[in-house]
């Protein structure tokens, strides 16, 4: 059949300011009205297996090498190294459900009682490294 292209298929990318992603995704996802929605609800944060199985693919070892392939920024030879997603994972385990009061609660149970600073150190961690469905947005 014809190509998207062929259809008159538009691509549109939008791109934000990562800083302000953070802090906008922290703000909307901690309100107390959004009453968490199912992946806020049941899904852990720091997951970072690409799909719904632990056993999966790290989401790192898709995105990374795609990412910053030399021929496709030159200078920038590496911007985010695999040990610095690494270090970013170990911050959202150090964070999520290790306080007692928290130990079994949801992400955003946590985002709703935890100080502003770990909740959005919590919700950038998830921006970056999960993989589930739903997180990435910032790689």
């Amino acid at each position: 059949g014809p190509s998207p292209v062929d259809k008159g298929t538009k691509i549109i990318h939008l791109v934000q300011n990562p800083f302000s992603l953070s802090v906008s995704n922290y703000h909307h996802l901690a309100e107390k009205r959004l009453k968490g929605n199912f992946w806020t609800k049941h899904q852990n944060p720091c997951h970072v297996c690409y799909g719904k199985k632990d056993d999966g693919d790290n989401f790192a070892d898709l995105v990374i090498p795609t990412l910053f392939k030399q021929r496709m920024f030159p200078i920038l030879h590496q911007i985010v190294s695999r040990q610095e997603f690494d270090r970013i994972a170990d911050t959202c385990h150090s964070i999520f459900q290790k306080n007692e009061v928290l130990k079994k609660s949801s992400f955003h149970q946590h985002l709703l009682q935890l100080e502003w600073a770990e909740g959005l150190r919590l919700a950038t961690a998830q921006l970056i490294i999960q993989g589930y469905e739903n997180g990435g947005d910032i790689l």
